[in-house]
């Protein structure tokens, strides 16, 4: 029984001894913070140029009516100049199809143009933007002949997703008497963002 319990007390302090120096070697291998009097900056990397770059293409004034059919694209680049303010280039095209009665030929065309935007976020989701752009519109009156107007816009949209990749929906005022004459009043539009 004495041997036993001898057993036991070696084999208790060996694990004893062992434990204190495990936490010895781990004391040790952990780095000790230092307190200073002054409370330490973290300096922030500025980002690059690259990563305040976002990049969008927009599907909308999708119109199904009688005998017409017309889908517009936008795709634009925006560089964010503060966290809620980014400014913006970006291409725009309207493409339509009537299908007149028989005996008449049908006609499509394509409208094109560019734009610069300006965007200020209120919340991290909603944000108003306005634009400007010229844009070339086909006539349907059978001459192939063209009319361009500057196209001023303003309205807001919504934004939903993740820091990379947001989706959203966009409404636009269009206040130009002869650029509603081809877009309407109103544009709308499902918006696809990369760093909204």
């Amino acid at each position: 029984m004495k041997r036993i319990n001898q057993s036991c007390m070696v084999l208790f302090s060996t694990l004893f001894l062992v434990l204190i120096f495990a936490m010895d070697i781990q004391a040790q291998r952990t780095p000790t913070t230092t307190r200073s009097r002054r409370p330490s900056r973290e300096v922030e990397p500025t980002p690059s140029f690259t990563e305040k770059l976002n990049y969008e293409i927009k599907v909308g004034n999708i119109g199904f009516g009688g005998n017409t059919f017309g889908l517009a694209v936008k795709g634009n680049v925006g560089y964010k100049v503060f966290e809620k303010l980014s400014a913006g280039v970006g291409l725009r095209t309207n493409f339509t199809y009537l299908n007149y009665p028989t005996g008449l030929q049908d006609e499509s065309g394509f409208d094109f143009g560019g734009f610069g935007y300006l965007r200020g976020k209120i919340t991290k989701t909603i944000y108003l933007q306005g634009e400007y752009g010229y844009q070339s519109f086909a006539t349907f009156n059978g001459s192939g002949e063209r009319i361009s107007a500057y196209t001023p816009l303003v309205g807001g949209g919504y934004m939903n997703g993740s820091d990379r990749w947001s989706y959203g929906a966009e409404v636009l005022f269009n206040i130009n008497d002869r650029a509603q004459d081809f877009n309407g009043i109103i544009e709308y539009w499902i918006n696809f963002s990369y760093k909204f």
